[in-house]
């Protein structure tokens, strides 16, 4: 798998791919977008979505104990994006309704985002690197189709198609 394929692929696994239940399944975790327990729609519950994935992913890789420490980065920073995505869609959610902020603002502070999740998907694919570097062959392969799998559901998000 070459750098630019795994740095896509991770895009694609760490941030909304990890919550990947459609937001009418009953089988995922969620949380009102609001708090509040008469809000119209239920959200997949990202944080939860991410561990219980991670925690499977793990479990099929059948890492050993030398495998762990690179496991646990790779985890970490994928679960730090995961909490970023999430408190960045909640404050858009409280701020939809209140915010003045003018366009060109509005865009730039679009751009700091994209420049903050950019230095974080860099940390996340380097620490996916290292962890794939001391994956045996069995277990690079069963992480490629992790990560194949979840492009191909969220290409099917992306498209409609639940």
């Amino acid at each position: 798998m070459t750098s630019r394929s795994l740095l896509i692929s991770l895009v694609l696994f760490t941030l909304p791919g990890l919550a990947f239940a459609d937001s009418n399944t009953t089988t995922a975790p969620t949380s009102s977008s609001t708090g509040s327990t008469m809000t119209r729609h239920k959200h997949p519950d990202m944080l939860a979505m991410a561990k219980m994935h991670l925690d499977t992913l793990k479990q099929d890789l059948k890492l050993t104990d030398t495998q762990q420490a690179a496991w646990e980065t790779f985890a970490g920073n994928t679960l730090d994006q995961v909490r970023q995505a999430q408190k960045e869609r909640l404050a858009m959610l409280k701020d939809s309704k209140t915010d003045t902020t003018s366009a060109p603002d509005r865009l730039q502070e679009m751009a700091d985002r994209m420049t903050e999740h950019a230095q974080m998907m860099t940390r996340t694919a380097e620490s996916a690197k290292a962890l794939y570097n001391q994956l045996s062959p069995e277990q690079q392969k069963t992480f490629d189709d992790d990560m194949a799998k979840q492009r191909r559901h969220m290409m099917k998000r992306m498209q409609g198609r639940n």
